[in-house]
C-alpha cells in the first residue's frame, strides 16, 4: 500500500464559532426536489496529490475555496496548500517554535486564509521538501494584495439534519469541507468507488480533511461525491461517493464563502 498523508485535527468546539445556519441557506430548500441530485464538481480543480506529507487540510481548503469561488463567477487562483497548512500551523504552534508536520485543524486553515487572502500555487508551490518551511514574506504579501473569503462557516446540526444543512450548500452551489476518521481500508487506491460506511471494530489511522462536491441518493441513503488529495491513483481518479456515515461521523464540518 503506498503511504497516504493524513493530517487533519479535530476543532474543538469554539463559542466564536459562526453557524452555518446563519447564512440561512435553508430558505431555498422549498425550491428543490430533495431527492435530485446535487453537484458543484464543474467547478473544482484538478485532484491535488500531498503525498505522505500531513497536509490534507490545506489540500482540502484549497480545492473547496476555488470550487465555491469559481462556481460564483469569481476568478480566483487555487490557493497553495502549502501555505495553508504552514499558516494554519502557525497559529497553533508556540512563539519561535519550528513548524513540525503534525497536520493542523480545519479552523486554523480558513481563518489564516480569511486573514491573510488567497495565496497562489504558483506563488508556493508544493513540495515535500520544504514542509515545514515559512514562507517568505513576499509570497505572505501577495496574497493580501488578492480577495480572500469573506468568512468561514461550521454546521452545528446533528445527524439528518446535519445533512439537511449541508445538502443546503450544496444546493447553493458550496462544497464542503470536513474532517472524519479513516481506516486502512480508506487508503486502498482500487477499492469501490462507493465507499461503505467503515466496518464495526475497524481501528482507525488518524483524522483526514476532505472536499464535498455532490450527494445523491442510493437505496433511501445519502452517498457524498468526494475529492481527495491523494492523486488520481486514488479509487476514481481522485474522487469517490463516500456513505453518509463518513460524513456522520466526521468531527467538524465547515463551508467558506468567497
Amino acid at each position: 500500500m503506498i503511504p497516504r498523508g493524513l493530517g487533519c485535527l479535530p476543532s474543538p468546539r469554539d463559542d466564536r464559532d459562526v453557524a452555518l445556519d446563519t447564512l440561512r441557506l435553508s430558505t431555498f430548500r422549498a425550491g428543490r426536489d430533495p431527492l435530485a441530485p446535487l453537484s458543484v464538481r464543474e467547478h473544482t480543480h484538478a485532484v491535488l496529490d500531498q503525498g505522505s506529507s500531513q497536509s490534507c487540510t490545506g489540500q482540502a481548503v484549497a480545492v473547496g475555496y476555488y470550487c465555491a469561488a469559481r462556481g460564483h463567477g469569481i476568478d480566483a487562483p487555487l490557493a497553495s496548500p502549502m501555505v495553508l497548512y504552514a499558516l494554519g500551523r502557525h497559529l497553533h504552534t508556540p512563539s519561535g517554535g519550528s513548524l513540525l508536520d503534525t497536520g493542523s485543524y480545519l479552523r486554523a486553515v480558513l481563518k489564516a486564509m480569511t486573514k491573510h487572502g488567497v495565496p497562489s500555487e504558483a506563488s508556493w508551490p508544493f513540495d515535500m521538501g520544504r514542509i515545514n518551511e515559512r514562507p517568505p514574506w513576499s509570497v505572505i504579501r501577495s496574497a493580501y494584495d488578492s480577495r480572500g473569503p469573506k468568512g468561514y462557516y461550521r454546521a452545528l446540526g446533528t445527524g439528518q439534519d446535519l445533512l439537511d444543512e449541508l445538502d443546503d450548500a450544496l444546493g447553493e452551489g458550496y462544497p464542503f469541507v470536513w474532517g472524519t476518521r479513516v481506516d486502512r481500508a480508506f487508503q486502498v487506491n482500487d477499492g469501490p468507488e462507493y465507499v461503505p460506511a467503515m466496518a464495526d471494530g475497524a481501528g482507525t489511522i488518524g483524522g483526514h480533511a476532505l472536499c464535498a462536491l455532490g450527494r445523491v441518493w442510493k437505496d433511501g441513503t445519502r452517498w457524498y461525491e468526494t475529492q481527495n488529495s491523494w492523486g488520481t491513483g486514488w479509487r476514481g481518479d481522485g474522487f469517490a461517493w463516500l456513505h453518509e456515515r463518513w460524513v456522520l461521523d466526521g468531527f467538524d464540518h465547515w463551508l467558506v464563502l468567497p
